[in-house]
């Protein structure tokens, strides 16, 4: 949203160039049919688009910078309750599924729900895609 703030705002402050140029050169015409010294333009004022487009970047800036800290306070916190899931399913097992499952098979059927659910998150799904 921003961005397309700042993109608008950038054209504005084009505009303003082509506008004044226009003005000049009616300025200029004008002032050659009636053989008189041509008006002044006022310039640009260039402080106040910078100062405007500074204030659109700030804020984009600020917009992505909290998204990707919502992100990664999300992504903790998911990562952690899968975890405490995770220990509480091993701390609740019965230790007979451990005497009777071989060791190599643990690691392949711990891990095939967190696999699938991984594969759903766009994240892993591209990196998934991209790996392959």
């Amino acid at each position: 949203m921003w961005q397309l703030g700042s993109d608008w705002w950038l054209a504005e402050w084009s505009t303003a160039y082509v506008d004044r140029d226009a003005e000049q050169l009616q300025a200029e015409k004008d002032a050659a049919d009636l053989k008189a010294a041509p008006e002044t333009v006022q310039p640009v004022d260039v402080s106040f688009y910078l100062g405007v487009y500074f204030l659109l970047v700030v804020a984009a800036c600020a917009t992505v910078t909290s998204r990707s800290g919502l992100v990664a306070i999300g992504v903790i916190r998911a990562a952690v309750k899968m975890h405490d899931g995770m220990l509480n399913c091993v701390m609740r097992a019965p230790t007979k599924f451990f005497d009777t499952t071989p060791s190599t098979l643990l690691p392949k059927v711990a891990c095939r729900p967190f696999l699938r659910l991984a594969l759903r998150t766009p994240i892993h799904r591209d990196r998934h895609h991209y790996n392959t």
